[in-house]
């Protein structure tokens, strides 16, 4: 993950819901230790002292719960201010860049940007810590039972750690490939439902009817490549768990077969059974948990592709796209010929007041032409386009007006505002 990436996580939120997901941990292992405990001591025939560590296992199975809670709250508002982070960097990078409103970089991006990005966020956020827990509840309890009855059988555990790790290793790029076709997918596919509105409720048979056919064939795709994630990871989780079960496996059977006869480690062995056998499922969903963390840095890493963009290249294109032969500048009902971007941009710039019009055929230019002209003139610059309807204004009645209404409703607003 790139240190961008890594920054957009870093937030105090994090810390917190760590920090209780950690508390949380060292509760488990209490209880693991006080019922290892009690059973020791019941075999050495002292109730009392047997009595009084069943009593604080059951009170840590019980406060346990104030941190899980705690750690839930602050993992919740971790996903938001991840999310806002990346939105705060969207505004800066992007800001008056009106180049990027429309065309196939929004179409392509928009999905991406206001649905997407919260989802791997909320993701990431929630991996994060659940990684992180059942990482510590497995190593917490490997040392205690390693500690406590025998320290081989931490030895076998960890071993199978190791095996964890290289099929970790080994997978990282088939994880990682499956993930970048699947957010294109998703992607594709909330593009398309970003247009669904216009789609159904104008009742046009046939763009309802293109609608319908592109939406089966994302929604098909859509959940191929969905399918295509889960189970690539099921398999690649299943076979190295299977492998580091084995040997844990045979770790344990040569622990019986070599203290068969010693009925306090026997005993203490198989009353920690069942913490070991959660300590197994723990290790499939640590390794499941990792392959999908894996998943969801390639879709940060996605995200911040945005990022990654040369407003000099966009530029060039968009020059590209503006034909100056097509267009006509009329000034005071006085017509301006031919003309260059550069002498344009200098005409308006030492132009104090009036009115320009541009004229030109359909795909000429003019919104392009726009556009490019907002950049550079920047905070000198107020772009209305046609459609503003998605603009906020502090008027918010100016939407139950008529078209033309709203329109004089914007310009009054915006003059005010722009004087300042």
């Amino acid at each position: 993950m790139t240190r961008k990436a890594q920054k957009s996580l870093l937030r105090k939120e994090g810390y917190y819901s760590i920090l209780f997901s950690t508390i949380q941990q060292i509760m488990v292992a209490l209880s693991t230790y006080f019922i290892i405990k009690a059973t020791s001591k019941a075999t050495e025939h002292e109730m009392r002292e047997s009595m009084r560590y069943l009593l604080f296992f059951a009170a840590s199975l019980i406060v346990v719960y104030i941190p899980v809670a705690l750690a839930n709250f602050f993992q919740a508002k971790w996903a938001i201010k991840s999310y806002a982070h990346f939105m705060r960097d969207f505004s800066s990078f992007f800001f008056k860049r009106p180049s990027f409103r429309e065309g196939s970089f929004r179409r392509e991006k928009e999905s991406l940007v206001t649905h997407e990005a919260f989802n791997i966020y909320r993701e990431a956020t929630s991996l994060v810590t659940q990684v992180y827990s059942s990482c510590l509840n497995f190593l917490f309890n490997i040392i205690l039972i390693g500690l406590v009855i025998h320290q081989e059988i931490m030895l076998w555990y960890l071993g199978a750690i190791v095996v964890l790790f290289i099929a970790k290793k080994i997978s990282n790029k088939i994880i990682s490939d499956v993930a970048q076709k699947k957010q294109q997918s998703e992607v594709s596919f909330y593009s398309l439902i970003l247009k669904s509105w216009d789609n159904i409720t104008l009742g046009n048979k046939w763009n309802f009817s293109l609608w319908e056919k592109m939406f089966k064939e994302k929604e098909k795709y859509f959940t191929f490549m969905t399918q295509k994630e889960d189970l690539t990871r099921s398999i690649v989780s299943s076979l190295a768990v299977i492998a580091g079960t084995l040997l844990v496996g045979f770790g344990i059977g040569k622990f019986f077969y070599e203290n068969i006869n010693d009925v306090s480690k026997v005993s203490m062995m198989i009353v920690t059974m069942p913490r070991q056998l959660q300590m197994i499922q723990s290790i499939f969903m640590f390794f499941n948990l990792l392959l999908s963390f894996k998943s969801v840095t390639t879709k940060i890493e996605g995200l911040n592709g945005l990022f990654n963009l040369s407003f000099e290249e966009e530029e060039k294109k968009v020059i590209s796209r503006i034909q100056l032969n097509e267009l006509e500048v009329v000034r005071m009902g006085y017509q301006k010929e031919s003309f260059n971007l550069v002498s344009f941009y200098d005409y308006l710039k030492d132009l104090k007041v009036g009115r320009v019009t541009v004229r030109g055929k359909n795909g000429s230019g003019k919104s392009t032409l726009l556009n490019y002209l907002s950049e550079k003139f920047q905070d000198e610059s107020y772009l209305l386009p046609a459609h503003f309807k998605s603009l906020l204004f502090e008027n918010y009645k100016m939407r139950e007006k008529s078209d033309g209404e709203q329109l004089m409703a914007a310009f009054d607003e915006i003059q005010e505002n722009f004087s300042q």
